[in-house]
């Protein structure tokens, strides 16, 4: 595995993660919704990669020391995501569409 700059993060994800994206990028009804839920994507995985722990809200530690579940809003999707800092391991878990969307 590649080694990130020494400030970034490895971000990895959950699985269902690809299939989740999937779904988002082929419900968008535009080529144009696309693309922009594209770009989106990469915003997020750069700030999970420099500042998850600024990018997200925390919601609760787990039970492995150090590790906080943080999740975000933007954009109407929402990202649920686990920080291990020590180990600079970021992990996204779920993301999905605000239900309004």
């Amino acid at each position: 595995m590649m080694q990130p700059p020494e400030h970034h993060f490895i971000v990895d994800r959950l699985a269902v993660v690809d299939r989740q994206v999937e779904r988002l990028v082929q419900q968008a009804k535009t080529r144009n919704a696309r693309l922009e839920l594209v770009a989106l994507f990469r915003f997020i995985y750069k700030e999970l990669e420099e500042r998850p722990l600024v990018f997200g809200d925390p919601a609760y530690n787990t039970k492995k020391d150090g590790g906080v579940v943080c999740h975000r809003v933007i954009a109407s999707i929402v990202v649920h995501f686990v920080v291990f800092e020590i180990d600079r391991v970021v992990c996204i878990l779920k993301i999905a569409a605000l239900k309004s969307s």
